[in-house]
Formats: structure tokens, C-alpha cells, sequence
């Protein structure tokens, strides 16, 4: 398994480089302890609701070894990159926060927070700490990638009869509280204009121009956009609960396998991402495993379930 929430939400679990040893503890990465009260909130990033705000249920024992997996390897990370005395400014983690914040009213921002059990303070110290293990993977491991010209030709060769991917145009508008998402959801049904809805209530920055996200591969965005290849043009999804609010999505067109052709640069270009992000995966794998090897890790059973909490 390779580190699979690094980014701005990643790294719930190390708050503190201080932590004494808790009751709850699941696993301890050098200095770093993760507990199972980190697998829940880490849970509650990737928690996907219903219409009707119920949490779409999966696998407990299964999600809750996923989450403390790739927790795992974000404190790996976390402790290469502290051992060389890498830092995150101030400045940095304010900037990373104001982008986060966006047109979020404070009570807003306060509910988005409390709906996963943060506090302002709290939810800093993750950025500070995910900020950091994004320096690492920067410029300790993807710098290290690169792609020669006689690789995207030879890939070129052997795809040539490969037929190109399906992708999607669609738009989202993004909340923070689940009634108001299930409000304007159903305005839009009613016949809202979806442009309309997210120039008026989302709070991302694509909201200016109508929530519209472009054109996108199924590998060029996260999971959450995976349904947009099974929907139709025009088709609303139902509400979503991600890392940053709760989503809508609509899909305007659609391209199949079938119907799309692109052409040489187009796929030059596309080869040459594909390429690259393999190099980075390969490079992220071999890094993970010798972290494995320079700091000790130790695991246990839970004493207790998510679902006793």
C-alpha cells in the first residue's frame, strides 16, 4: 500500500511530537504514536453519506486496517523528514489555511470543523505536519523523477493501438453543512440552474466560473469523481460528504473509449504524465521501504471498535 492521503487533510494522526503513551495507542512509528481515536477521524475524511445524511457503511475491520496503514506511512514520512531537520514556516501553513478557508464564514468554518472533531488549533498542527511530509515527497522523492524522450516514444509504440481513456465535463458545488446541501440539491431537481447554485452557494474557487471542473480522466481525479463515469450527461449525483464539504456533482458530457481520439501531442503529453507518475509511485514504494528499516514500528489490537466510540 502506498501513502494514500498525503496532501493538505493527510497526517490527522500526528499532532504532536510529544504524545506520551495513550491507552487507545494502535501503532507507534519512532516517536510517533497513531491511536484509534486517529483512525476514526482519518475515517471521517473519507466517510461518504447518503441523501438522507446516513454514512454509507463498508467494512469496519477492513477501513479501520486501511486508514491505520496509510497512517503508518504518513508518519514514516513525517520522521525522514524531521530527521533532517526540515521546517514549515509559519508563514507557509497560514497561506496553506487561508487557501483552505476560502469564502467560508467563521460559523461555517466552525461547523465544517466540529463535524470532524477539530478545533482551529488542531487542524493547523495537521496542515503544519502535512505540509511537511509534502516538502519530503518533493524534494527527497518525486525531484528524483524523470522521463527521457526515448521512454515516451517507446510507450508511444507499444500503445499504439491502445484506445484512449473515457473522461467527463462536469461541475460541483461544494458546502459545508449537509442541510444545505440536501436544500440546494433540491432546488436544483426543482430546475435551479446547477451554474446558478454554485455562484451562489459553493465555496470553492471554481465557483465563479459555475463550479465548473473541465474535462478529467478517470485517474486524473480523486475517488470522489469516480461516479462521473457512471453517470449520464446532465444526471445529478446525490450528496457527498468529503475531506472539504459536502459535494454535488453534475456531469455535462461524456466521452467513452469508443467515440474519442486524441491527437499525437495530446497523447505525447498524456504518455509522458503516465510515465512520471509511475516513476514517482516507484520511487514513493522503494522510499517507504527503507523507512520501514531505519525506524521501528510496533503495532497492537484495538481495545475498542469505531463503532464504540
Amino acid at each position: 500500500m502506498v501513502v494514500v492521503t498525503l496532501g493538505l487533510f493527510g497526517c490527522e494522526s500526528q499532532r504532536d511530537s510529544a504524545q506520551t503513551a495513550r491507552a487507545d495507542w494502535l501503532a507507534k512509528v519512532g516517536a510517533i504514536t497513531i491511536g484509534l481515536e486517529d483512525v476514526v477521524r482519518h475515517l471521517k475524511f473519507q466517510q461518504i453519506d447518503t441523501p438522507e445524511g446516513d454514512p454509507v457503511l463498508g467494512d469496519d475491520a477492513l477501513l479501520q486496517a486501511e486508514a491505520l496503514e496509510a497512517l503508518i506511512e504518513e508518519a514514516l514520512i513525517l520522521e525522514a523528514a524531521r530527521a533532517e531537520h526540515m521546517v514549515v514556516s509559519q508563514s507557509d501553513v497560514t497561506q496553506a489555511w487561508d487557501q483552505l478557508r476560502g469564502g467560508w464564514t467563521e460559523e461555517e468554518l466552525d461547523i465544517w470543523l466540529s463535524n470532524r472533531d477539530e478545533t482551529v488549533e488542531s487542524f493547523k498542527a495537521s496542515l503544519r505536519n502535512s505540509l511537511l511530509v509534502a516538502r519530503y515527497l518533493n524534494e527527497r522523492i518525486y525531484a528524483r523523477a524523470a522521463v527521457r524522450a526515448e521512454e515516451i516514444e517507446a510507450e508511444l509504440e507499444r500503445q499504439a493501438d491502445v484506445k484512449p481513456k473515457p473522461r467527463v465535463k462536469a461541475s460541483q458545488i461544494v458546502v459545508s453543512s449537509l442541510e444545505e446541501a440536501k436544500s440546494i440539491l433540491r432546488e436544483l431537481r426543482r430546475g435551479l440552474a446547477f451554474d446558478v447554485a454554485a455562484t451562489k452557494y459553493s465555496i470553492t474557487p471554481e465557483a465563479k466560473q459555475g463550479g465548473q471542473l473541465g474535462w478529467f480522466e478517470p485517474d486524473e481525479m480523486p475517488q470522489l469523481y469516480q461516479q462521473c463515469f457512471n453517470m449520464w450527461p446532465g444526471q445529478l449525483s446525490q450528496v457527498i460528504s468529503s475531506e472539504y464539504g459536502y459535494v454535488i456533482l453534475k456531469v455535462h458530457e461524456r466521452e467513452t473509449s469508443r467515440n474519442r481520439s486524441l491527437r499525437p501531442a495530446e497523447r505525447a503529453k498524456h504518455i509522458e504524465e503516465q510515465l512520471l507518475n509511475s516513476n514517482r509511485q516507484t520511487l514513493l514504494r522503494a522510499e517507504l521501504k527503507r523507512l520501514r528499516t531505519v525506524y521501528s514500528i510496533e503495532r497492537r489490537r484495538p481495545t475498542a471498535t469505531t463503532d464504540q466510540l
